[in-house]
């Protein structure tokens, strides 16, 4: 599916290279992106794109919004990432290599007012709407239309990441994997 089907999201940026390591990644941000908007801390879901076209559909919450939703990704060969971080990560290097354009795109969550309970009565509050319910909506959509689940959803479809091919001698769990 093609990202101008999704009339909700915000274009964070394209993911290019830091530096000549080829490893770690970054945003390079689009200039209409407000910097409220990336480090909002209500929750959202995001979109990876490869030349258009939609190959991971996640959500987050996070604090520190959509830029620290990345950061996982963005580093996903150090530490210990999970084979998810790992492989995304190593999906998107491998695109960037092959002069790929990859980019990202979010959609917020909602405020809404909502009365809460508390402790001993009710509090009026203005609160954004759960997130989760938005990205199932979106795998949801995205399954109706194309009749498969995006490439990296592979928890939704019931996939293994080690069938993907993204595992390398580069994963830093390989041992443990």
């Amino acid at each position: 599916m093609k990202i101008k089907y999704v009339k909700t999201a915000i274009k964070v940026g394209d993911v290019v290279f830091v530096n000549k390591d080829k490893k770690s990644l970054q945003f390079n941000l689009d200039s209409k992106l407000s910097n409220e908007d990336y480090t909002n801390n209500a929750g959202r879901v995001y979109y990876i794109v490869v030349d258009d076209e939609i190959v991971k559909i996640g959500g987050s919450q996070c604090k520190g919004g959509i830029k620290n939703t990345f950061n996982f990704y963005f580093n996903g060969y150090k530490g210990s990432p999970s084979p998810r971080t790992y492989c995304c990560w190593n999906y998107i290097r491998k695109a960037i290599l092959d002069n790929k354009k990859v980019e990202v795109y979010f959609t917020l969550a909602p405020i809404v007012s909502a009365r809460i309970p508390t402790m001993i009565g009710y509090e009026d509050v203005q609160i954004p709407v759960d997130f989760h319910k938005m990205e199932d909506s979106a795998v949801s959509e995205y399954l109706r239309v194309e009749k498969k689940h995006p490439y990296l959803n592979l928890q939704e479809s019931g996939g293994k990441w080690h069938a993907t091919g993204l595992f390398d001698a580069g994963y830093p769990l390989a041992k443990r994997s």
